[in-house]
């Protein structure tokens, strides 16, 4: 992992200060949905304000600062010329001193799936991009806890063998409560399966794992066989062309294809849960 500065931002609203973390990391887990897990980096792209509860779009705060985590150390200093007290201060790598107010910022809030719903009401998208963005969030949301449940199985059964972790992770999810949608997240997955671009091999994608979960098994599947046969079109191409552009299509589209092969899988067994994706599908794409 590669750690960033850390970010200082101010709520457009009330000015209150969060912070976030940038960086690159090479420990994540991707899920069928398509969320992205990884330690640390939080980086989401609409904020809760802790301070007065607005949500507003992480690109709309001002930025506050930057601080330095590597060079952040703690110092001393005498309040005054011969005062016994002393007064602790942090400085950057310039050695300039780091207001406190910095320091004491917390890691920026994301919005409960049910306030995502009414920031759709609200009118807090101003475009269709931006009303996917906020649906696929709350279907993000949505799954957390399906998430959380799953992990905690993972780690709390690493100490006792890794054959053991594995084959309880599967009873796991087998024996999940199956989930229940309520009506906003169904009016919320019906409007975003919509708005997906089937024209985008990883929107279709989405979109098949979205009619998934609502218990569309056949319609998903139906989306499913166009990424297939977009693969299969591709392979032919490259082959036939030598082209070495179109040639970079199959590693990428194989990764597709993997994908969508354990969504497919899933709806055989009629599973409307969201699940953690096979490293080895996405592996080789990532390195």
């Amino acid at each position: 992992m590669i750690i960033g500065p850390v970010q200082v931002i101010a709520c457009p609203f009330c000015q209150g200060l969060d912070k976030y973390i940038s960086g690159i990391t090479f420990d994540s887990s991707i899920w069928t949905d398509g969320k992205m897990l990884a330690p640390i980096l939080r980086q989401p792209r609409v904020i809760k304000c802790r301070h007065c509860g607005g949500i507003y779009w992480l690109r709309d705060a001002k930025q506050a600062g930057l601080i330095d985590p590597w060079a952040i150390n703690p110092s001393f200093q005498r309040a005054k010329p011969g005062d016994q007290r002393s007064e602790r201060f942090q400085f950057d790598g310039d050695g300039r001193p780091v207001p406190s107010s910095w320091m004491e910022a917390k890691l920026v809030n994301e919005p409960p799936e049910e306030e995502y719903y009414q920031a759709i009401e609200k009118g807090v998208a101003h475009t269709l991009a931006e009303e996917k963005v906020l649906r696929i969030h709350a279907w993000w949301r949505r799954n957390d806890h399906f998430r959380e449940n799953y992990v905690h199985e993972s780690v709390s059964e690493t100490r006792r063998g890794r054959r053991r972790r594995i084959r309880l992770q599967a009873e796991g999810s087998s024996q999940q409560q199956v989930p229940v949608l309520s009506s906003a997240c169904r009016k919320n997955l019906e409007a975003l399966a919509d708005m997906l671009d089937i024209e985008d091999e990883i929107e279709r994608i989405m979109q098949a794992e979205a009619l998934r979960e609502l218990g569309e098994f056949e319609a998903a599947k139906k989306a499913l066989k166009k990424i297939a046969l977009t693969a299969l079109v591709t392979i032919i191409a490259s082959r036939h062309y030598n082209d070495i552009e179109i040639d970079n299509f199959p590693l990428k589209l194989s990764t597709q294809v993997a994908i969508a092969g354990q969504i497919w899988g899933l709806c055989d067994k009629m599973d409307t849960c969201v699940k953690l994706l096979d490293p080895l599908s996405f592996r080789s794409s990532s390195c």
